[in-house]
């Protein structure tokens, strides 16, 4: 699980720009609202404690929490903004929460709970400042092609297409948490908090890991087979070993491990392998590691001896297939076939 963000320039029609614009008006006004509450409230306070006023019988507190802030507006939001229904609930929540955050952070600073700069005493946002953002948590936010929809606004054109982050969210691998909507330097700009859920694979080993020079490791990460192979082949008899190439039908996942009877067929799709003749039930990828890890110790028993050699199990060259140059110290290179590597342990 992980969180990333995705963010698109977007082109609301003039009606949309006018209430994208109301809506982060409602989030500040429900921030400077309810600060304005707190910091009368921490006067008057202040005012009674150089009255002598002990702090049992002080003017009780303002609670910062998000879950009183929220309490208190929907008390009083008919009387201090009538008008509220014009916007959607989640823009008073984005102000709320705004400012509970910027509290929490100032209190834990004043207590050293914080690290980093001493944060000040949170101040009023100005209507005059020319970025604007509203955030929506909850609601109907969804992606269309080249449109997405937020609460109350409806649906928005952006500038480029968001299917491949809705096919994401449609093969639900990927959930919106939530979407800001910002004004920077005139222009409109969307960013989608996605929650992440990549499924579990089996580890793999990187081909970059096989190589010391990152950038070559960088560059055979996205090479054909044949340059991985020569990048492997060198690695090995650079280092006193030795590869063993297997032919490229050899049959290593159809073969059973256990008992040698291979199977005529055994489709991408089956995940397990199931032997027949002896019974052996075991995850497919296991059983071909065994094969090839079969396949070296035989070949290792009876090939060359030299630790230049590399030991290829292939067929006859067709007719028109031209080899790989071979490359300094690798003996032979270059016929096609797959990597007998031994993960069998794995």
């Amino acid at each position: 699980m992980g969180v990333q963000a995705y963010r698109f320039a977007i082109d609301p029609t003039p009606t949309q720009a006018r209430a994208l614009t109301a809506h982060c008006g409602a989030a500040r006004f429900a921030f400077n609202w309810r600060l304005a509450v707190i910091k009368a409230n921490l006067r008057q306070r202040a005012a009674e404690r150089s009255y002598g006023i002990p702090d049992g019988r002080l003017t009780p507190p303002v609670s910062w929490s998000m879950y009183a802030l929220r309490k208190a507006w929907n008390a009083v939001k008919d009387t201090v903004a009538p008008w509220w229904r014009d916007c959607s609930k989640e823009a008073f929540a984005c102000g709320l929460e705004r400012l509970a955050a910027a509290l929490k952070s100032w209190s834990d600073s004043r207590a050293g709970k914080r690290k980093g700069r001493r944060m000040g005493f949170p101040s009023f946002r100005s209507k005059r400042n020319p970025a604007l953002s509203v955030r929506f948590t909850t609601g109907a936010i969804r992606l269309d092609g080249r449109m997405h929809v937020l609460p109350r606004l409806g649906r928005i054109k952006t500038h480029e297409s968001t299917r491949k982050l809705a096919r994401h969210i449609a093969a639900g691998v990927a959930t919106i948490a939530s979407a800001t909507v910002r004004r920077e330097a005139g222009r409109w700009f969307v960013s989608f908090s996605v929650r992440i859920d990549r499924p579990r694979k089996a580890p793999t080993r990187p081909v970059a890991g096989m190589v010391k020079n990152r950038r070559l490791a960088r560059a055979i990460s996205d090479a054909g087979f044949t340059e991985i192979r020569r990048q492997l082949a060198y690695k090995t008899v650079w280092d006193g070993g030795r590869l063993v190439v297997a032919d490229r039908w050899y049959p290593s996942s159809k073969r059973c491990s256990a008992c040698g009877v291979a199977k005529a067929k055994l489709p991408l799709s089956a995940r397990t392998f199931s032997c027949e003749a002896c019974g052996l039930v075991i995850d497919r990828d296991r059983n071909a590691a065994l094969n090839l890890a079969s396949l070296v110790h035989d070949v290792a028993g009876s090939g060359p001896e030299t630790e230049t050699d590399v030991e290829p199990i292939v067929r006859p060259r067709r007719a028109g297939q031209v080899a790989p140059k071979r490359q300094p110290r690798t003996g032979q290179s270059g016929k096609t076939g797959t990597f007998a590597q031994q993960w069998a342990n794995h």
